[in-house]
């Protein structure tokens, strides 16, 4: 799904560019690529000059970060939100800040999204998890997805996310945990559960998956079937 969302987000770009514009932006992105930081923030910044768009913002500060030029990134990111009412400014400010190790300031800004989760939609906050994912702030896009659940949303919300960054994580009391409670809301379900355990689990694990299975076997009696 991310990967949809970016190339479509890629083929717009390109549509707004002119054809001088987008050589320089396929330039620049090499550049990124091969690590040549400098060469690639130059272009991308004449390129926002003239079209000050998501895309370009987000290759400015993803290259700022690969230099550690975070303050530099956090005035580039309130020069374009232009104020602190945006989530995705928020989301930002909150991955800056803990690249600074700023703790203090990372909390005051995350804390603005997590304590009103009531007001976005699950396609939001999918797409805030996924930026924190994507700038590596694994723990925080997972504590964005499990704030949500226990707040706003079912148990079983945002699945799949989730699932991946207990694996990511290896988190995998919560990963055998996530996949039982969805066996438990639906037995149809059964064939998924099994294969993420035999896929994802290790030998190491098979321990504490037995102990797990046996504690939900003794509340869910009537699925002694599985």
């Amino acid at each position: 799904m991310l990967l949809k969302i970016f190339c479509f987000s890629s083929v717009l770009l390109a549509l707004s560019l002119n054809g001088q514009d987008l050589n320089k932006k396929i330039i620049a992105d090499q550049y990124y690529a091969n690590e040549e930081f400098d060469k690639a923030l130059e272009l991308y910044n004449k390129l926002y000059k003239k079209d000050k768009n998501l895309e370009l913002y987000t290759q400015i500060i993803r290259t700022k970060v690969a230099i550690k030029e975070y303050d530099a990134a956090i005035k580039t990111s309130k020069s374009h939100f232009r104020g602190d009412n945006d989530p995705l400014y928020l989301i930002d400010q909150a991955i800056l800040f803990d690249f600074l190790k700023n703790t203090k300031q990372k909390n005051k800004v995350f804390n603005q999204i997590t304590g009103k989760l009531s007001n976005y939609s699950e396609a939001s906050l999918r797409m805030y998890a996924t930026r924190l994912n994507n700038f590596g702030k694994r723990e925080m896009a997972l504590t964005l997805l499990e704030k949500a659940c226990s707040s706003s949303f079912s148990d079983l919300s945002f699945f799949e996310e989730r699932l991946n960054l207990y694996i990511e994580l290896n988190k995998v009391n919560s990963f055998i945990d996530l996949n039982l409670n969805k066996l438990i809301q639906d037995q149809s379900q059964k064939a998924v559960v099994e294969q993420n355990f035999q896929v994802y689990l290790k030998e190491s694990h098979l321990k504490t998956l037995k102990v797990k299975i046996l504690h939900y076997l003794q509340k869910h009696p009537s699925n002694i079937a599985m």
